[in-house]
């Protein structure tokens, strides 16, 4: 029995039978039963995997830590065969029934046999080369058309003009190793441009890659008079390459073998407009670019 003025005290700090709440997992227990709660039923104790020796709380170590556990066995699901988790990876690597990709997969093979199967499977040459075969037609498809473009200024065009100059731009390579060329710009025309046009002309010159190349050449030329105002409005001119052969091409010195526009433009069009400038501070800028058709040319600008 306890006094009436004692009951108080006794309730809250005495009674075995009275509540008291797990500071672990909150739950409400009799006193006198907190400490086999604690041991043998709080799902939040301390609690060691059987399988790793790792510790932590029991609900986790005996649920979800079963899934992941490096140390329990289990089986692949590819061959069935029993082995510690953490031996997966190194399982799957070795496996006969791993689904694997063959040598040919970098050139568009999709094929994954079983890892069993794929010597087999690599020694179908007809498969593969019809599968290189398509991969190599997709990829010239994709590849940009190869352009090389080259910008030169032509100064003093009016003293050009009046002692009827012809003005060589910078010899060039249509790739690094390509065909050589350059511009020719007669500052008071040529031909039936004599006199009241510019004359604009490529020049197919002997290059250090010649023998090496495909022959004959057909490319594209285009020569464009840049407008001095804008980006945009520029004078230009486009026209395919007569089919050049090796034995066409002459030298940097002669520079004889021209072909292009004698009336590239009028004097009159030089003139300023409101929105066109071809002729400002008595310069031209010219741009030629040369379109290359050759897909074997360009594999080799490229690598």
């Amino acid at each position: 029995y306890v006094s009436r003025k004692n009951l108080q005290a006794h309730l809250e700090s005495k009674c075995p039978n009275r509540l008291h709440k797990c500071p672990d997992c909150g739950a409400n227990n009799q006193y006198k039963n907190h400490q086999l709660h604690t041991k043998l039923h709080c799902p939040k104790r301390l609690h060691c995997c059987v399988h790793c020796g790792e510790n932590g709380c029991f609900d986790e170590r005996t649920s979800t830590h079963l899934e992941v556990c490096p140390k329990i066995m289990i089986a692949c699901k590819k061959c069935t065969q029993r082995i510690l988790r953490c031996q997966l990876p190194t399982h799957l690597n070795e496996c006969k029934f791993e689904p694997v990709p063959c040598k040919y997969a970098k050139v568009g093979c999709k094929v994954r046999p079983l890892r069993k199967d794929l010597k087999k499977h690599e020694e179908n040459y007809q498969l593969h080369l019809q599968v290189t075969t398509e991969t190599v037609l997709e990829l010239k498809k994709m590849l940009p058309k190869p352009v090389t473009s080259v910008t030169f200024r032509v100064t003093d065009f009016n003293k050009h003009k009046t002692d009827n100059d012809i003005v060589y731009g910078p010899v060039f390579y249509t790739s690094t190793n390509g065909y050589k060329m350059c511009l020719r710009i007669d500052a008071n025309g040529s031909s039936t441009g004599e006199g009241t046009h510019i004359s604009a002309y490529i020049c197919f010159l002997a290059g250090e890659y010649d023998d090496y190349l495909t022959w004959p050449f057909t490319g594209t030329v285009t020569i464009e008079l840049l407008n001095r105002i804008e980006d945009q409005n520029h004078h230009q001119l486009s026209f395919k390459m007569p089919a050049y052969e090796l034995s066409d091409r002459v030298l940097d010195s002669e520079k004889r073998d021209s072909r292009g526009y004698p009336t590239f433009i009028s004097h009159t069009d030089l003139a300023k407009h409101s929105q066109c400038q071809y002729l400002k501070d008595d310069t031209l800028i010219v741009r030629v670019s040369v379109e290359v058709p050759d897909y074997k040319q360009y594999l080799e600008c490229i690598n």
